[in-house]
């Protein structure tokens, strides 16, 4: 059984710059659970343009100010700057990245796959170890 309790969180570097993992729960073998963070991102720095194979995500901008590159695939990407406490939801196997215009922290509340991230750009040289090909969408 899960006790309750205090901790520290867990402060993590990153190039961009860093992020605080504030919460992690995983129960069972599914989906159920949470990952919270935070995403303190520099000026001027970028996260990948990534996916996620079974992550879903949500975000929300606390302060500063990010512009958001979201689509299905690489030909369906949309910019958008967000607004502080604008609310977006990142749905398993769209692309994604923040981009920071001024310093900014942005709050993520996640399902618990840590190490989900395919990455298809990156500033800072890192790679990913799954092929780098979007999952297909089934047609509606």
């Amino acid at each position: 059984m899960e006790q309750p309790g205090f901790y520290s969180p867990k402060h993590v570097s990153k190039p961009w710059g860093h992020e605080v993992i504030f919460g992690h729960y995983k129960a069972g073998s599914g989906a159920e659970g949470y990952l919270g963070k935070l995403l303190h991102v520099q000026k001027g720095h970028s996260l990948s343009l990534q996916y996620h194979g079974s992550k879903t995500e949500t975000l929300m901008l606390l302060y500063g100010k990010v512009r958001v590159t979201l689509g299905k695939d690489e030909d369906s990407l949309e910019r958008r700057v967000l607004d502080v406490h604008t609310v977006l939801h990142v749905a398993r196997g769209y692309l994604h990245r923040l981009e920071a215009l001024e310093n900014s922290c942005i709050v993520e509340v996640s399902t618990p796959y840590p190490n989900d991230t395919v990455r298809l750009e990156d500033l800072y040289g890192r790679t990913s170890s799954v092929p780098k090909k979007p999952p297909k969408r089934a047609k509606k």
